[in-house]
């Protein structure tokens, strides 16, 4: 469903019992007079839920009076409300409740008139997140208006709605704020859509960090690629990558890093640019081994260790092929004849005794069992011994 999010607060003003009738001016032209944002908006995005969120003191006979024509529906409850907001009473759930079908008759959807805390504590603000998870569905498309409300009830309206993203499959289609200027009479409506890509851009990112998975990312840059760089071709490409099959993931993550190195993304996509380029360094390596070497420190930096010392492994192997130059390194008795010389040079103490240890670290990670090497073992037993094992053999290859 598509949710219409809005705050209502109070006015301090003396003599005001009431938000101020405005002319509300989109960014496409449309104009709109109202007092109360949330109308107009839901006039014109024509949800399907209108949600409201306030204190027991807001303004709640606002909603009533005015902008809306409600006429004589529901009022003797419409003048029980006017009556405790007057006195600066508490104003009863149950009471907002009855009253909704008039507004909900008004403008045509579902409308949710809601008691929140002030939220200026830990308890509080979980009780508003709570409040919106038990109002937003599985899937939901939300827009926020946050242009009503106290001050600091937008910054938690917009980290509610981060939080149904991530845990619901929710979506921030939009944030709307009515920006009116001390002394003036048309208020400018603005959008600040990007502080949810924002989010969106983070996520993605750590989502990658963790995982190795492009796809997050390719997901949030998709509106800004080129029609020569399809999504689905990168997705595959991303696929590859995670499945250590360098070549096939190279050759279109290499034209992504190229879009990336001479592109000016808009904001706030262009904030993804930099952290890209330096995880997609490794597709600009001459050579197959080293670009797996590359691809292995970018593992090892995300403490993926099992996908570090598999592609570090295959460094080796990969870099025999080219010295030795016996010919295509994804054929397999190209790779076999390499692993034979590899063992053959350990055997003579021609390598490092650290390259054995590595396949026998990567053997007992890939098959989730303990290595036959009490070195090995030894290294499995302590992340920081691992993690420097891998780091100085990097190094050393590099």
């Amino acid at each position: 469903m598509k949710v219409l999010i809005s705050l209502l607060g109070r006015v301090q003003r003396p003599g005001s019992g009431s938000y101020r009738t405005v002319e509300y001016q989109f960014d496409d032209g449309t104009r709109a007079e109202a007092a109360f944002l949330g109308w107009p908006l839901a006039r014109r995005l024509k949800p399907d839920r209108l949600l409201i969120l306030g204190t027991a003191t807001s303004m709640w006979d606002h909603l009533f009076e005015g902008d809306l024509d409600i006429a004589d529906q529901a009022e003797e409850r419409r003048l029980e409300l006017m009556r405790l907001v007057d006195a600066d009473q508490p104003v009863p759930e149950a009471l907002l409740h009855s009253l909704e079908p008039a507004l909900a008759d008004q403008l045509g959807c579902e409308v949710h008139l809601s008691i929140a805390p002030r939220g200026l504590d830990t308890s509080a603000q979980m009780t508003i997140f709570g409040r919106l998870a038990e109002l937003i569905n599985t899937g939901d498309e939300i827009t926020l208006d946050c242009t009503h409300g106290f001050r600091h009830m937008p910054m938690l309206l917009l980290a509610g709605a981060q939080y149904l993203e991530g845990v619901s499959q929710a979506s921030i289609d939009g944030i709307y704020y009515g920006l009116l200027e001390p002394g003036q009479s048309t208020a400018r409506v603005c959008r600040l859509d990007s502080l949810a890509q924002i989010a969106r851009s983070v996520r993605a990112l750590a989502s990658f960090d963790a995982s190795g998975d492009y796809e997050p990312l390719l997901e949030v840059l998709s509106p800004c690629l080129p029609p020569e760089l399809r999504l689905g071709e990168l997705q595959e490409a991303a696929f590859h990558e995670r499945t250590l099959r360098i070549p096939q993931a190279r050759k279109s993550l290499q034209r992504f890093y190229r879009f990336l190195a001479s592109s000016d993304l808009p904001f706030p996509h262009n904030l993804l640019r930099q952290p890209l380029l330096e995880r997609l360094a490794w597709t600009t390596e001459a050579t197959h081994d080293r670009r797996q070497l590359t691809a292995a420190s970018s593992a090892l930096s995300r403490r993926d260790y099992p996908r570090a010392a598999a592609l570090l492994y295959e460094a080796v192997i990969n870099r025999i092929v080219r010295e030795d130059n016996l010919g295509d390194a994804e054929n397999a008795d190209v790779r076999e004849q390499a692993r034979e010389r590899l063992q053959e040079r350990l055997r003579e103490g021609k390598l490092p005794r650290d390259l054995e240890t590595l396949r026998f670290v990567r053997n007992a990670m890939a098959h989730g069992a303990r290595p036959v090497s009490a070195v090995a073992q030894q290294l499995l037993a302590s992340e920081t011994a691992l993690n420097r094992f891998l780091e100085t053999l990097i190094q050393e290859l590099t």
